[in-house]
């Protein structure tokens, strides 16, 4: 029997691993933030960074349809928008859509956050060759497109 169908060992159990692993790197990051000083949640930090990579974007593509439905993005980004972390605009062409850009203070946070977190994610993946660490992503997109 290989190693990713073995239902006799949990901790050895691919899909309990993945789901072991994303927890632990999303309570490191949470940590992480509050260490900063920061009172953003992960997922908040995820929208800053999109938002910080590309700017603006629709309010709609901030959202994973998988992790995060539209009403769940809304309130997060609502919350950001109250920090004056982001602002959302009426888009020109569609004034149905609503722009997420980020503001000088979100852009600030990021300028002080960025630096901080990169060299703790490098630490986590340390003793991880790149080669190593492509692999396991393009092995998580493949998984990921073999799901229902």
């Amino acid at each position: 029997m290989s190693r990713h169908h073995d239902i006799t060992d949990l901790n050895n159990a691919v899909a309990y691993i993945i789901l072991r692993v994303s927890r632990l790197l999303r309570l490191h990051l949470n940590r992480t933030l509050t260490e900063l000083g920061v009172d953003i949640s992960p997922e908040q930090w995820f929208i800053l960074f999109k938002l910080h990579n590309q700017t603006p974007l629709p309010q709609v593509a901030l959202a994973d349809p998988v992790i995060n439905d539209e009403p769940n993005i809304a309130r997060l980004v609502r919350a950001l928008e109250k920090e004056g972390y982001v602002k959302r605009v009426a888009d020109e062409n569609d004034r149905r859509q609503r722009l997420v850009s980020l503001t000088e203070d979100g852009q600030a946070l990021m300028d002080r956050l960025l630096p901080a977190i990169i060299p703790v994610r490098e630490t986590i993946f340390a003793d991880i060759d790149d080669s190593e660490v492509e692999q396991l992503i393009s092995i998580l997109h493949r998984l990921e497109a073999n799901l229902p």
